[in-house]
């Protein structure tokens, strides 16, 4: 069924969509110490194996991009919380990976 597809962006799209004046909800599902390697400005660590405690941290209402290193835990993190209800979660093609290779881009750390 088309409603239990998780939607799928590409990094490049992320990254231009990065603005001062567009803020956009990122959570990284990455472990905490990939978390404090780098990570995209902003961005909430909530990791998958936390999964349990989003209900108490995210906005069902709200959208979200999903990224971990290669999308493997992002697309588990959407498919389990899409099924509790949260469907306006977009996962980034690629993870982090991805992302790093925009030089334009500025990590945290």
């Amino acid at each position: 069924r088309p409603d239990d597809q998780v939607q799928t962006l590409t990094a490049g799209y992320i990254v231009h969509s990065m603005k001062p004046d567009h803020p956009v909800l990122v959570l990284d599902v990455r472990k905490e110490t990939e978390f404090r390697q780098g990570h995209l400005p902003g961005a909430i660590n909530l990791p998958l194996a936390n999964i349990n405690e989003a209900h108490h941290v995210l906005d069902k209402q709200r959208s979200y991009f999903v990224y971990c290193a290669g999308g493997y835990r992002s697309m588990a993190f959407n498919s389990i919380l899409k099924a509790r209800g949260f469907p306006h979660l977009i996962d980034i093609q690629g993870g982090f990976n991805a992302l790093q290779r925009f030089s334009a881009l500025e990590l945290e750390y």
